[in-house]
């Protein structure tokens, strides 16, 4: 007998596992995808573009206005270097503007902006004032890990002023300017 039960047990086992196979066979279905891929091109384009300057006067309490002078600049699209100003006396300024600008087709980051000014004698530096500056299209002032859109832009300026409170120099200060704006794919 337990021969036959072996075999009733075998049987009863082979018909499960059928079943089961047609079940699963009868309950499944086929999925696929099919259709086409296409890569476009992207571009890497972030420049300096409308550069320009203006002299903001101001007077004095004596009553004197006061201008600085952009004397010259070199300029191409990835670098601004030759800033020479002439500022004559306390409250002389020079603004310089410019546009950061995406032409091309990927969004950028500002993931670092340095700046800095260096004299060459070094306690000078104090009779000149700057500031290096850039505003989104919302006037939203710029910051580490802001978004420069595919083809939008950031208006910036340069602003150099012989400081108000020191007394005019008997020699001229010569200073470096550096800022270095670099972006990333974001």
């Amino acid at each position: 007998m337990s021969s036959n039960k072996k075999n009733i047990f075998l049987v009863i086992l082979i018909i499960g596992v059928l079943s089961m196979s047609i079940a699963f066979a009868a309950l499944s279905s086929r999925l696929s995808i099919s259709g086409s891929v296409g890569v476009s091109e992207t571009t890497w384009d972030i420049r300096f573009q409308n550069f320009s300057s203006s002299s903001t006067p101001q007077t004095t309490t004596l009553g004197e206005t006061n201008t600085g002078v952009l004397k010259s600049v070199t300029t191409n699209a990835t670098k601004i270097t030759n800033l020479k100003v002439d500022l004559k006396k306390p409250g002389d300024i020079v603004i310089y503007t410019f546009d950061i600008k995406n032409n091309g087709s990927i969004d950028a980051r500002l993931s670092t902006f340095t700046q800095s000014m260096t004299c060459e004698v070094d306690n000078l530096c104090g009779y000149a004032d700057y500031l290096v500056e850039c505003r989104d299209s919302n006037n939203k002032v710029v910051a580490l890990g802001d978004t420069l859109s595919k083809n939008s832009s950031y208006s910036c300026s340069v602003t150099i002023k012989y400081n108000d409170s020191y007394n005019t120099l008997d020699d001229d200060v010569n200073a470096s300017l550096t800022a270095d704006f670099q972006f990333v794919q974001k």
